[in-house]
């Protein structure tokens, strides 16, 4: 069973559909999940600047253990999120994005 699931987000504006993307691994530690999605974030939010996407509601998040498709920011075992804008990517963590009521 995987430590940890990587789950990507993508939707344009206007989009009907959203692209998912979920990869489950035994990564060592939450901080190399956490910097794999990154990079995930990262890659897609380039591919939007190279395409001029301009992206709806994306984020890439990652969970503690292995989760089932049906899984939103609500999840229990939510670790965090990267959020991306035209701006670029920043963490934000299952606490806070509860707190602010995102989640």
């Amino acid at each position: 069973m995987p430590d940890f699931t990587v789950i990507a987000v993508s939707a344009t504006k206007g989009a009907d559909e959203a692209e998912l993307d979920v990869v489950g691994a035994d990564f060592e530690s939450a901080a190399e999940a956490k910097g794999y999605a990154r990079r995930m974030a990262e890659e897609v939010h380039q591919l939007s600047g190279q395409l001029d996407l301009d992206f709806d509601y994306s984020h890439v998040s990652v969970f503690e253990g292995e989760v089932e498709d049906d899984v939103d920011l609500n999840h229990p075992s939510l670790v965090g999120v990267w959020l991306y804008d035209e701006d670029g990517v920043g963490w934000s963590t299952a606490a806070d994005l509860r707190e602010a009521g995102e989640a």
